[in-house]
This record gives structure tokens, sequence and C-alpha cells, in this order.
């Protein structure tokens, strides 16, 4: 794709007796006192219960909160009391008939309902597709025979007589519980669970705090696979590790200090950094998730809680007005539409850039010292960082892949159905790009815009796409004002189509265009391996951008296809609403139809990150600083670093510097800084973009 211009002390589980006989949390008629998994649970379920269920209600996104993480409401209590009326109040231990049924259980069972799922999947952030239903006969004897309402284990949520009514609010609220043990159980280490965590991806998303970084428990929360809580994962070195970071910070554990145990007082102390970070009222849970891990992982790096004066009511209101005019005139209206027989902005766009390919060949390779240029010398800068061979070399595998660019380019000509027309309406195109290169059943498509026509620079965009189409493994690893482009060694500028139709560009004119930024960074960054180490990251995320933006319209346009016609478009980007959106913000996962809440927070998400990737196209003035690092709000040109930061390897100073742009950016509250991370790094990682 050628760019637009271009914890007192927590319970201990005996291991042993846990392999003996499986961890399961019964909803007992009798609460148990002081039982942190159950108290844990009806918080949730209360939650969830709590959050709006009407399409139009933008609150959906923020339920209102609940005073502490043990309150249930008097309803609720209410509720139980009457349940509990139906069984007996003797205590109970489990006996044969119980372990008889749990010990076959995985054999049995039905999924969780569409309609069940799409309730609560948004709600929890959670896949529920492995949840197992036991509803019989057997199974409510042996919920019965341990005096419980339902009981879980594992992935197994089994029922008493006339319990599993999800059509209900009670119904709900008692799944919601037990939905919360199916999250708890699957975050226990892997030898007291009697399921399987289902991956733990190489994301690239790395804590960045010395101090928190490293360890498995806090990646995989950083990563929202994992809780931290009196009842999740609540001993170890990870929790002493958080201990140690607020106390750094300030917030004091008097009686028990960092001891390694999630208990009262360390939870009273995240619901402390919670509110001093200015999470909102209804984050202050005392659980340490994606959300709290984020800040609190920028806040050590720093040694300052960082701050926000975006508040989460602002978090999905969208400000582009122009955009939604847009929005607005694409309903109803197809992404893409018929070509012409005779295709003669495509023929005459190939036709040119074959000429242009052929004058490159002819002219500039190998390159030749002229009047108008030092050809040698752009060539090397392209094509020639770290390559020790003659040049001679490097120009033969050039020229061979230019030759086979101009193949493709003639064949469009030939072949219409390597070309789509798209509509302004279509994702990519609303996006900004005058066409771009995608695959369909294996097949090679050029997708031309409106814009193509008359863009000035469509010699370039045809050379540039048809690259995509025909090199193996083409990509976009650096555009050609990016701050990467003069970075690339030769094997990645051969493979990166940018390279290819700036020096054709530049062999016709090489006035017409530029390497790089027309206005370079200026970096005053004194120890020269930090300073090259902070420039190569910055221009790695500025690529980030220019691609993740890109998707983030696709996404936008397929929601609200969806959301418009009851189903997806074909070839939809569902693969990064199942896999990205749903985990960092909870829409509606495909197929389903998303709510018009959905839509709305892909696009805020997507106004929010091109108002990031805008500010790449200026000149940045970096800095030292002693003090937290900062990126100016806007985000503005003004980056100050301090050591904490300059000394992370570029796989970590990337995520840091994310960070910070993310909280500079206006209307991102401090809980969805983390997500926006997330978010951006996912979408960069099914791109497999560097680093």
């Amino acid at each position: 794709m050628l760019k637009k211009t271009f914890n007192h002390k927590a319970e201990n589980i005996n291991e042993s007796s846990v392999r003996k006989n499986k961890f399961f949390q019964p909803k007992l008629s009798i609460n148990q006192p002081g039982d942190i998994h159950e108290r844990e649970a009806d918080a949730m379920a209360d939650k969830v219960m709590r959050m709006p269920v009407n399409d139009n209600d933008i609150s959906f996104f923020k339920p209102a909160a609940f005073t502490s993480v043990q309150r249930k409401c008097a309803h609720c209590e209410e509720e139980e009391k009457l349940q509990r009326k139906e069984l007996n109040d003797e205590s109970i231990s489990p006996g044969k008939e119980f372990e008889d049924y749990t010990g076959k259980i995985s054999s049995g069972g039905n999924a969780l309902s569409s309609v069940a799922r799409k309730f609560f999947e948004p709600r929890f952030g959670y896949d529920f597709s492995g949840v197992k239903i036991h509803t019989d006969s057997a199974a409510a004897k042996s919920a019965q025979s341990i005096n419980a309402l339902a009981y879980t284990t594992g992935s197994n949520i089994v029922f008493n007589e006339n319990q599993f009514s999800p059509e209900t609010d009670s119904g709900k609220r008692l799944l919601a519980h037990e939905l919360t043990h199916v999250i708890q159980q699957n975050n226990l280490p892997k030898s007291l669970r009697s399921g399987t965590i289902q991956r733990t991806p190489d994301d690239k998303h790395d804590l960045t705090a010395v101090s928190l970084s490293g360890d498995h428990v806090l990646e995989k929360t950083f990563d929202n696979e994992a809780i931290i809580s009196r009842s999740s994962n609540s001993t170890g070195e990870h929790v002493r590790r958080i201990q140690e970071a607020l106390i750094l910070l300030g917030i004091e554990l008097p009686s028990f200090g960092a001891d390694g145990k999630f208990g009262a007082e360390t939870e009273k102390a995240v619901k402390e950094f919670q509110q001093k970070a200015d999470m909102s009222v209804v984050e202050f849970d005392g659980i340490v998730g994606r959300k709290t891990l984020g800040l609190l992982d920028m806040s050590v790096r720093n040694g300052v809680i960082s701050s926000d004066t975006d508040t989460a009511e602002k978090d999905f209101i969208l400000k582009d007005n122009k955009k939604k005019a847009e929005d607005e005139a694409c309903k109803g209206k197809p992404a893409d539409e018929v070509c012409p027989t005779t295709n003669t902005k495509v023929d005459n766009g190939a036709d040119e850039a074959a000429k242009r390919i052929d004058k490159v060949i002819a002219e500039q390779l190998p390159p030749k010292k002229t009047d108008k240029a030092d050809y040698p010398e752009i060539f090397s800068t392209l094509f020639r960082n770290n390559d020790t061979r003659p040049v001679q070399d490097t120009s033969d595998e050039v020229k061979n892949n230019f030759n086979t660019v101009k193949t493709f380019i003639l064949n469009l000509k030939t072949d219409p159905s390597h070309v789509r027309c798209g509509t302004d309406c279509d994702g990519g195109c609303r996006s900004g790009s005058p066409a771009y290169h995608s695959r369909a059943d294996g097949a090679h498509i050029i997708t031309f815009c409106p814009k193509f026509e008359t863009h000035p620079e469509r010699i370039s965009i045809v050379i540039h796409e048809c690259h995509h189409a025909s090199i193996p493994g083409s990509k976009d690893i650096a555009y050609q004002h990016n701050r990467l482009i003069d970075k690339l060694d030769h094997n990645e500028a051969l493979r990166n189509a940018a390279s290819f139709h700036l020096y054709a560009a530049l062999v016709e004119d090489p006035k017409s265009d530029f390497i790089g930024q027309k206005v370079k960074d200026v970096n005053k960054i004194a120890d020269p391996n930090r300073k090259k180490n902070v420039d190569k990251s910055i221009a790695f995320i500025e690529q980030w951008f220019d691609l993740v933006t890109f998707d983030m319209s696709n996404v936008s346009s397929n929601m609200s296809k969806a959301r418009e016609n009851g189903t997806y478009p074909p070839k939809s980007r569902t693969d990064l609403i199942n896999n990205v959106y749903v985990k960092w913000f909870q829409v509606t996962p495909a197929p389903n139809k998303p709510k018009e809440q959905d839509v709305t927070k892909a696009k805020a998400i997507e106004e929010r990150s091109v108002n990031m990737e805008k500010t790449f196209g200026k000149a940045f003035l970096i800095t030292e600083t002693a003090g937290p690092s900062e990126w100016d709000r806007g985000p503005g040109i003004n980056i100050k670093l301090n050591t904490a930061l300059m000394d992370l390897d570029v796989n970590h100073m990337v995520i840091a510097l994310l960070q910070e742009l993310v909280h500079a950016t206006p209307d991102i509250s401090a809980e969805s800084e983390p997500l926006y991370v997330g978010t951006i790094n996912d979408i960069r990682n099914t791109r497999k973009l560097a680093p």
C-alpha cells in the first residue's frame, strides 16, 4: 500500500490436594465468610448486571461504580436468601456421588449458547467458547450433594435443578458469578488448574520498567491474559514486585510490606494507586489487570505516578466532523464497483510505470553520477546499507526485481482479475490510500481508489503496489518520507516497495522527491548509542502508525457495514476484530452483529490513532531530562527522555515511547491508555513489523 502522500496473607492452596480433587468453587447456599473467590465473583456478577443492555446507551462502556469489590446490592442479597430456602443448611463435604460425576465431567455438557456468549463476552472481555454447561439430572444431584446452586471446575459449570436460566436476570447473575470462576481458575498456575491457558504468544508487548519486566505472570497480565488479585495469582514473586513498585511510588504497606502475598493491605494500596493515577471510580477495584499494570509500568519507569486529565466519558466521543459526514454519506453504499471494460486509468498508469522502469534499467543500473544527481550515493542510501559486495551485485538484484515488477504491471492490462475498483466508501480508500494491494483466494489484487486517477504520484503508486504483488516477501518496511527508509539493510530494501518506487522517481527527476524527512529531527541525547536507539525506535513507531491506521480504517468500515446490514462483508478484517479489538476493548465478537457502541468505539480508536500518526509528519526536538519522560501533549514535537527509558533495548523502548505518545494524546483516559498500546502493538504484530 502506498500511503496517503504518501494482600494480607492470601489463602494457601495445597498443590497435592488440588491434583487429587479437582479445584471447584461452589455457589454455596450458606456463604463462607472470608472466601475471596466468592466475593470477587459476586462483585463481578453485580458489575456485569449493572451494564446497560440498550444498544444506544454509550454508558455500556463505563458501567456505574459499586463502592468496593466486596459489596453486593441489597436486591442481590435478598434474592440469594430466597434461593437458599430451597436448600438445606447442613455443612457438607464432597461425597462419592460428587466425585463420580466430576471424574467424567470432561466428556459431557453443552456449549454456552451464542446468545449467552454475545451477552457475556463483551462484558468480561473473555472468550467463553470452551465453557461447557451441565444441567442434566446427574449434574443437579452432584450440585445438591455439596449444597450448591451451581459450581465450577475448570471450564465446566454444573447447575442444580432449575438454576440454569440465562434468559432471566437472576439466571444471568448466577451465570456471571460462575463465569468469573472460569476466569479465576484459568489464571491459576498450570499445576493447579484442570484446564489450560489457550496461548502464551511472543507478542513483543513487554513491560518496560526494569523492576517489573520479565516476570511471567506480570507479562501475561500486561498482555490481558491474567489478573492479579486476592483470589487470582495471589502469591509469588510477581506480587512482591507489585508491592515494591507501590512502595517506590509512595504508597505504603505498613503491616506486611513486600511479602509476596496479595491480601487486604495490598488490595487497598492498589486501589489508592488506581485513584492517584486518575482512573475512573468504576476501576477502583483493587485488582491488577491490564489497565492498572500498564499505568504502573509507566509510573515506575518515570518514578512518579502517571496522572491524566482526560476523562473516561470522552473516550469514545467522535471529534472529526468531516469523518462523521463521510461515514454518514457511505451508509447503504457499496465499497467497490464494476470496473470499466476498457480501464483507461489503469492501462495508462501501467504503460507509464513500465516506461519508467525501462528508463531506470537503461540509465541507472548500475548507478552513474550525472550533472543532475549523485545516483551512486542515492542508490547506496536506498539499497546498500551493510552491503559490502561490489555495486554490480546489488545492481543486478535490484534490476531483477524491477523486471519482475514490470511483468506484473503489464499483466494488469491483459488480466482484469488482478484489478478491483474501490469507491470512497471502501475502508482502504477511506484511509487516504490512492491504491492498495491485497490477496483474495491466493490471487494478488490491486484496488484502485477514486483518488488514483488524478494523483500526482500515480506512476509511483503502480510500481509500489505491483512490487507487493510480484516480489516474494514484499512489505511496507518503510515509506519514502519515513525516518526508517535510509536505515534498511540491503535485504530489507529489496523487499521494501517504497525503495523501488522512490529510486525510479528520482531517476526520472531528482528534484521530484526526497529520501526520508524533509526537515530532520533534532536529537540532543549525548550518548551516541542511546541516541541511535531512540532514533530507530521513533522510526519504527512511525511506520507502525502508517499501516496500523490503514487497518483500523478497514475495521471501522467493516463494523459499520455489519451494523447496517446485519452481517460482515466478505473479506472483512474479522481476524483483527476477534483477536485484537475483543481482547483490548471488548467489542462484540464477529461474526455477531456489532452494537452501535462497538462501531463508535472502533471509529474513536481510529480517530485518536490518526491524531498520533499525524505528529510524525513534524520534526521532533528530543532532549534528556532528569525527571519523568514526557511527550508534549497534542501530541507535540518536544520529547523529553530520562535514563530509565534511554537505557532500554529497542524492543522495550518502542513500547515505552508508545506509552508516552498515547499518554500525550487528548481524549484517551488513564484506563484506556494501556488498551491503545496493546491494540497498536497487536496490529503491528499481525503485520510482522519490526523490531
